[in-house]
């Protein structure tokens, strides 16, 4: 299933779901501040795009890397919203240098190897590129989560609210890339598209 299409609808059926969710309950709230909510939303849906790609350069290496969002998060609550006594654990610290060490030690062992394996890199991708698109994707992840934590702590958003402002603005902003992409998104319904509608429901 393209990822457009998957992407699309995951967001698509969330979006729904969480407008009917406020509605039902009483919780939608427009307010013209909450709209940061939805560009947040919309940004951070690009997350999965970028984890794809890198992912098909190197799932061991994403994998290892890609949890540094959560770092760049903790940090911006840190200087931001006066968390930093919560992140003076070395553990943690010690995690990060590790996670950064890993990249510079794999990129030095790939430059060991540039003469090897040129058909498959040409398939892959380069190491510079999957850096440049995890790096990307870490952005975008780590500012999200801690806005996530700031509309709750500044904006006072109520719980069902949320969804109403994020989602569609994730499902409007995953439209383009898949009408652009609408040849290989175009073809009939699957069984998988069924998961896809569950898995938007879950989130």
């Amino acid at each position: 299933l393209p990822i457009e299409r998957s992407t699309f609808g995951m967001y698509l059926t969330a979006a729904v779901l969480g407008v009917l969710l406020a509605v039902a309950t009483g919780s939608l709230v427009l307010e013209a501040k909450f709209l940061l909510i939805s560009f947040v939303g919309g940004y951070q849906a690009y997350v999965g795009y970028c984890e794809n790609y890198a992912v098909r350069y190197s799932l061991t290496l994403t994998s290892l890397v890609f949890p540094l969002h959560f770092a760049l998060a903790a940090v911006l609550a840190a200087v931001f919203l006066g968390e930093a006594k919560l992140y003076k654990d070395p553990l943690m610290s010690g995690g990060v240098v590790l996670l950064l060490g890993a990249i510079v030690l794999y990129g030095v062992g790939q430059k060991q190897n540039s003469t090897s394996g040129a058909i498959e890199t040409r398939r892959r991708g380069t190491f510079k590129l999957w850096l440049g698109v995890i790096s990307i994707a870490i952005l975008l992840g780590g500012t999200a989560g801690f806005f996530m934590k700031y509309f709750a702590a500044k904006f006072e958003v109520p719980l069902l609210t949320f969804p109403v402002y994020w989602y569609p603005a994730a499902a409007l902003c995953v439209a383009p890339v898949l009408l652009f992409n609408r040849s290989k998104n175009s073809a009939r319904l699957t069984r998988q598209d069924l998961w896809v509608l569950l898995r938007g429901a879950g989130i």
